[in-house]
């Protein structure tokens, strides 16, 4: 990829590039400009200097390189330096060996790839590039530019501007639009860090193909996958890359995700099947023998059935309700070509028709295609009608008397949010206890009946202070109580946030091997539970975001070994800030974020000190960054003070806004503003009601209870 301002730049580059030969090497020390060898006899890496003179070198490796040198620095109101890159096809005149590129769009019919990518600090992104044009080109700049944002770190963005939102290859994108020069381009922005993907390329063209000019005669004529540097960037690596153009029918598909079952017709034996692992939509439905290939899962979510692969949904044609209206792939739109019921008797039936799914003439083999058709009336079913739906199922929609966890199930992170079992974003609200050690006794059968009945709460965090006369003075005690408080929480379907409460020192290496002895002891105990949430780091102090990250990256893995599934919390620098109460911003953890899936970053505020200056701050960074606010006062930074009434409603109001999920402090009777009881309420036991209430507490009761609103489809 490149971004190619002038036409200078163009021609600059075409005469420099055509006089590198590409060398052929397994391992090689890259510093010339513009200099090239190949990988695997199938791939060309380039160092690709297009911006700069200065010198950059790249080390490759079997399966790809990495930046050892990289001296110059641009604007990043400019284009970058440059795009050091992995390449299948033709650049510049450069083809890659044995390549069947350039490739006629309409004769390609799968782009299977795979790609991983090493981060580190600067200003850049890392993208992978598609090149398409309207002739069969080698040489040049082809007129169109698919560019993937995988990840961007710094204040860089695609050319053009944003024109809406997609998804594609099951994940979401923000789409950017423009021309920078010489040529179109049509990016796919990330909305968090992707690591690692395998995708079909394929999929990215067919969506251009829908939303430009480019149509199925032009040619697919290379594929690229690098990074664009603006400063910094040594140690960026493509860890591997792969990918292969089919042409013809019957490619090798994807891998298939995690996500899905079969649907398997009782007459035939064979599994509905997408027709040539088709993308499109309107590609047919037919019966073929069951595979493990994605083209075969559906996950029943709410009243549909969606293939997790392509996120669309199995339709009728047309939306007919006629006999004989054939089944297809299609986008999920809502209407009632798309809703299906399952049946006890083992019919599927499109409610909108009355019809039974049904195999055309009551075929049994390979290719029968599928429809809907009257349900057979002869008092039982008719072979050609029974299915047996084979796991891949999403709860049906819950009644209005569920818990959160009921409803909503595992968690994960998704994009910027944090999403439920129907895949859906939501937001958690409730309540933080305070220091076990002080308040235990405010935790028990009464007070939690309390929390999850009267004031409808979400979550429970449970606060286990490490130092303070905490954990480091007997782990086992305060292991178990967390333990038992997890359990308490499950009973009464609340999400439990266990959270590592470390404060003084700030430093959260001086706990780090107290927090992995403590995490690896409940991850393990808890691991097949779906409502515990990791907070590992409460709030960082005085230390860069580098230490925080690194002390992440080493306790996150502890937890993933016992529990894989469960969302896990970074705290942030600055008292969990994001650094803002240290004079930094967001763009810390942005540009150089935790290297780990399914986490969130915790941002803590006390109203009556931390105001507009700050809500911007949020508001900026939860574009960019998924955010749980784990704690929040109503009063002063000391938990102590009058409640600012005002302060606290503006940023619970821009909390939902945003969909971010939040615990107040405490749920206890402590003898200080933020306390929610009056004190002496936890000796008393009496919770219920609002007369023990403090002023803090009522206001956050009165926010927390009113009513959730869990999507579900």
């Amino acid at each position: 990829m490149r971004r190619l301002f002038q036409a200078l730049t163009v021609l600059a580059v075409a005469a420099t590039a055509a006089l590198v030969a590409a060398a052929p090497a397994q391992a090689a020390t890259i510093c010339e400009q513009y200099g090239t060898t190949t990988i695997q006899d199938t791939y060309i890496v380039q160092n690709n200097r297009w911006g700069s003179a200065a010198e950059q070198c790249i080390d490759t490796t079997d399966n790809g390189f990495r930046i050892t040198s990289q001296q110059g620095s641009t604007s990043t109101s400019g284009p970058p330096l440059s795009y050091p890159s992995v390449v299948l096809g033709c650049h510049y005149q450069n083809c890659s060996p044995g390549t069947n590129l350039p490739a006629q769009l309409s004769q390609v019919s799968s782009v299977p790839s795979a790609i991983s990518y090493g981060y580190a600090g600067g200003t850049y992104n890392a993208t992978y590039d598609i090149w398409m044009d309207p002739t069969p080109k080698t040489d040049g700049v082809s007129q169109m530019e698919i560019m993937i944002w995988f990840h961007r770190q710094g204040s860089i963005q695609p050319i053009g501007g944003p024109v809406g939102n997609t998804t594609v290859g099951g994940r979401n994108w923000e789409v950017w639009q423009g021309n920078n020069g010489g040529n179109d381009v049509v990016s796919y922005l990330a909305p968090a860090t992707i690591n690692s993907w395998s995708f079909n390329v394929k999929d990215f063209i067919d969506d251009v193909v829908a939303r430009t000019q480019v149509t199925n005669d032009w040619y697919l004529t290379s594929l690229q996958a690098g990074f664009e540097p603006w400063n910094g960037g040594v140690g960026l690596a493509v860890n591997n890359f792969s990918a292969e153009v089919n042409v013809g029918t019957s490619p090798p598909p994807p891998p298939p995700p995690g996500d899905g079952g079969t649907i398997v017709g009782q007459a035939s034996g064979r599994c509905l099947d997408i027709l040539d692992l088709g993308t499109a939509d309107s590609t047919p439905i037919q019966l073929w023998d069951c595979t493990t290939n994605w083209n075969q899962l559906w996950s029943r979510t709410g009243n549909t059935f969606v293939n997790p692969q392509t996120g669309k949904c199995l339709d009728v044609s047309g939306g007919s309700t006629a006999n004989g209206a054939r089944l297809q792939l299609y986008t999920c739109n809502g209407t009632g070509a798309q809703s299906w019921q399952v049946n006890g008797d083992g019919t599927i039936t499109n409610p909108q028709s009355g019809k039974c799914l049904d195999a055309v003439e009551q075929g049994t083999g390979n290719g029968t295609r599928l429809q809907i058709w009257d349900c057979f009336g002869g008092g039982g079913t008719q072979p050609n009608q029974v299915w047996t739906v084979d796991g891949g199922s999403t709860p049906p929609p819950p009644g209005d008397d569920q818990t959160p966890l009921a409803i909503n199930g595992q968690l994960y992170v998704c994009g910027v949010n944090l999403c439920n079992q129907y895949h859906q974003p939501i937001q958690l609200r409730g309540m933080s206890t305070h220091g076990l050690q002080w308040f235990n006794n405010c935790y028990n059968d009464a007070s939690l009946d309390v929390l999850a009945d009267e004031w409808r709460a979400d979550l429970f965090r449970i606060a286990m202070y490490v130092q303070e006369g905490g954990y480091e003075t007997n782990p086992p005690w305060f292991t178990n109580r967390v333990n038992e408080l997890v359990d308490e929480a499950e009973e009464r379907g609340l999400y439990a946030m266990i959270d590592f409460h470390t404060l003084t020192p700030g430093d959260p290496m001086y706990n780090l091997d107290r927090a992995k002895t403590f995490f690896a002891a409940v991850a393990s105990r808890n691991a097949d539970k779906k409502n515990v949430i990791y907070e590992i780091a409460n709030e960082p102090n005085g230390v860069g975001w580098g230490t925080i990250k690194s002390y992440a990256e080493q306790v996150i893995p502890v937890i993933r070994a016992n529990d894989p599934d469960a969302v896990i919390i970074v705290g942030t620098r600055g008292w969990s800030s994001l650094g803002v109460s240290e004079g930094s911003n967001a763009d810390e953890v942005i540009n150089n974020p935790v290297n780990a899936s399914n986490i969130m970053y915790a941002f803590h505020f006390y109203a009556a000190s931390h105001q507009d200056f700050y809500r911007t701050e949020v508001q900026r960074a939860a574009a960019t960054l998924p955010l749980f606010v784990t704690e929040f006062g109503t009063v002063d930074y000391t938990g102590d003070g009058g409640v600012d009434v005002g302060s606290t409603n503006a940023w619970i109001n821009l909390l939902d806004q945003l969909k971010i999920g939040y615990a107040n402090w405490t749920y206890s009777d402590a003898n200080e503003g933020s306390g929610a009881f009056n004190p002496g309420t936890c000796n008393n036991g009496n919770f219920s009601g609002t007369s023990n209430l403090t002023a803090s507490g009522n206001l956050l009761r009165s926010r927390i209870s009113t009513p959730d609103n869990f999507p579900t489809s």
